[in-house]
């Protein structure tokens, strides 16, 4: 709940007197890096644990990193959208605004989140199903499949590399003059 706080008051450190103008800012910014220190390790602890199966981890934080990017490329551009058409009604402040409420509906949209781990008995019956067939796929087998197809690859390889000249295709003689 510190980040809708902080971008509410924001705009009003221009209120200050003339000496505490820049402390204020300096404090805002050490109160938005220590809470960006504070809150992206529980977020993608809470990210990893929502993956339903170690198999599909990557690609969840793949997304979230995609869509982070994707945030971090328009959230200036949209703000400062924003920015300037508060300046027109002489609202300065209305990007900052803007950016609290959508913080503080994250804010408590988080306060339904639930622990899979920790309301499992509490789950519907059909969840139970889902979980117990995620449960079935065996990692230690889907790894030991991946490492005899990379070793078969790799003998493939290396017994190509080895017959004689005469033996080889075209395509093989060139993947050779390139390495």
């Amino acid at each position: 709940m510190s980040w809708p706080v902080l971008y509410l008051l924001v705009p009003y450190t221009v209120l200050l007197p003339k000496g505490l103008d820049m402390f204020s800012v300096c404090l805002c910014l050490l109160w938005r890096t220590t809470a960006q220190a504070l809150t992206f390790p529980p977020n993608n602890i809470m990210l990893a644990n929502s993956a339903p199966s170690t198999l599909v981890l990557g690609a969840i934080n793949g997304v979230a990193g995609s869509t982070a990017s994707l945030c971090r490329a328009l959230g200036p551009t949209v703000t400062g959208i924003i920015h300037s058409q508060g300046l027109k009604f002489g609202i300065s402040g209305l990007a900052w605004w803007v950016t609290g409420v959508i913080c503080a509906i994250g804010a408590l949209e988080s306060l339904w989140m639930k622990d899979p781990q920790t309301f499992k008995d509490q789950q519907d019956p059909a969840d139970r199903e889902v979980n117990r067939d995620i449960s079935m796929i065996d990692p230690l087998t889907i790894d030991a499949a991946i490492g005899t197809a990379s070793k078969s690859s790799c003998d493939l390889a290396k017994g190509i590399r080895n017959q004689p000249k005469a033996q080889r295709t075209e395509e093989v003689e060139e993947v050779e003059e390139y390495e």
